[in-house]
């Protein structure tokens, strides 16, 4: 047996004749014996609600999917599934944001971020790792930045200033072929 919960938010049109549904939240458990319950939020959409976010019983979070799979996931039609990190100041030289993958302790072992190139038009993208214990902090000196992409193209491996399309700062190898033009 589904046991279901539903809170919904009612907006009078403009003449009051009658109630259309803004907004709705569900709780709704799937089966008494497990109790697994899912938290659903729904918005106005020909007076029905279309489902927004989804919470499953396992901590899934699902945007626009009643089904998350992972820990997070966005589900839109073709090249809709867009996440956006958006600073919001002028800042021309900040980072925009970070991806932060994290140890169980909470130290940062890897991180990415898009940081400002100084004329709050582009930016580059930074890639860090760590081989050891760091700060959570994704832009403390514990983690190393490894690669760059500048927003000019230039390409640095273990170098922050590539001045090059390509700039390697240390030894490399190639197990083929290599072709200069």
């Amino acid at each position: 047996n589904a046991l279901k919960t539903e809170l919904r938010v009612l907006h009078a049109n403009h003449n009051d004749s009658h109630e259309f549904m803004a907004s709705r939240i569900i709780t709704e458990t799937t089966d008494n014996y497990m109790q697994r319950t899912y938290l659903r939020f729904l918005v106005a959409n020909a007076n029905n609600g279309t489902e927004m976010l989804t919470i499953d019983p396992y901590g899934h979070v699902g945007i626009t999917t009643s089904s998350p799979s992972n820990s997070l996931t966005v589900a839109a039609d073709s090249a809709s599934a867009i996440i956006e990190l958006k600073r919001t100041n002028t800042n021309t030289t900040g980072s925009f944001g970070a991806l932060s993958w994290t140890a169980m302790d909470g130290h940062s072992v890897a991180n990415m971020y898009a940081l400002g190139d100084g004329n709050n038009e582009g930016a580059h993208l930074v890639f860090r790792t760590t081989s050891a214990a760091a700060s959570n902090d994704p832009y403390n000196a514990a983690t190393v930045e490894r690669l760059k992409i500048q927003s000019d193209g230039n390409i640095g491996i273990n170098e922050s200033s590539p001045n090059f399309k390509l700039h390697v700062n240390g030894t490399g190898r190639f197990e083929s072929d290599l072709s200069i033009n």
